[in-house]
């Protein structure tokens, strides 16, 4: 009797803990599908540097297996802040205005934005953000909440700096070559990337404007 005990201690240790622990969780990341080069969807499939870094870190997690959804970011703040989705990915800490999104990962990398504006804007050195671009015309991908920091934010809502907001990365470029606005705010990484497409265009060759960088907005970790 008391081998008995012995051998079903030994079963439920050893073989209970197995089962339970060798169990694969699925995780879907939410993410934005027009953020290149970071995360973007082409032909069908979600790829980009997160998208990369994450799949590398899952190796590391055999208990998870992570899958990829992309959306756009708007719909994707929406049904994080719903309590729909579980994870999503990039982000900024965001600890003071959502408080919904709890907790975050260590940071994947680190991102800057810049301010990219038309030549005869920086025909004068603006190197102070964001007291040197008032009056000017601003433009941002949707729902990038906190791009360009509270001074900036406070400037608009005063109607000191005109600010709008357009789907993608492509369209706030052609609308500056346009003349339309005076200024983005761009992950740096992202401008560079988008502007090897956009220079073999017709909206680049024939514009009167060439673009140049401005002012570092911030750099900040991402999650």
């Amino acid at each position: 009797m008391r081998n008995n005990v012995i051998s079903l201690l030994i079963f439920y240790f050893l073989f209970i803990p197995f089962q339970v622990y060798s169990k694969v969780t699925e995780v879907t990341i939410w993410v934005d599908g027009n953020y290149p080069p970071y995360s973007y969807e082409e032909n069908g499939k979600i790829q980009g540097i997160y998208i990369d870094v994450m799949q590398r870190i899952s190796q590391h997690m055999p208990d998870y297996h992570i899958s990829f959804e992309s959306e756009p970011w708007k719909r994707v703040k929406k049904e994080i802040e719903k309590g729909n989705v579980v994870a999503f990915a990039p982000l900024y800490y965001h600890g003071y205005d959502w408080p919904y999104v709890w907790p975050y990962s260590l940071p994947i990398m680190e991102e800057s934005v810049i301010s990219v504006c038309r030549n005869d804007v920086l025909a004068k050195p603006r190197p102070n953000w964001p007291d040197d671009y008032i009056g000017f015309g601003r433009c941002s991908g949707l729902g990038y909440d906190g791009y360009g920091g509270k001074k900036f934010r406070q400037y608009v809502k005063n109607h000191k700096i005109t600010f709008i907001e357009t789907k993608t990365v492509e369209q706030n470029i052609k609308m500056l070559l346009k003349g339309r606005v005076d200024c983005y705010m761009i992950s740096r990484l992202t401008y560079a990337w988008v502007m090897k497409k956009i220079k073999k265009s017709n909206v680049y060759s024939q514009s009167k404007y060439q673009l140049v960088e401005g002012a570092t907005i911030s750099t900040d970790d991402v999650y």
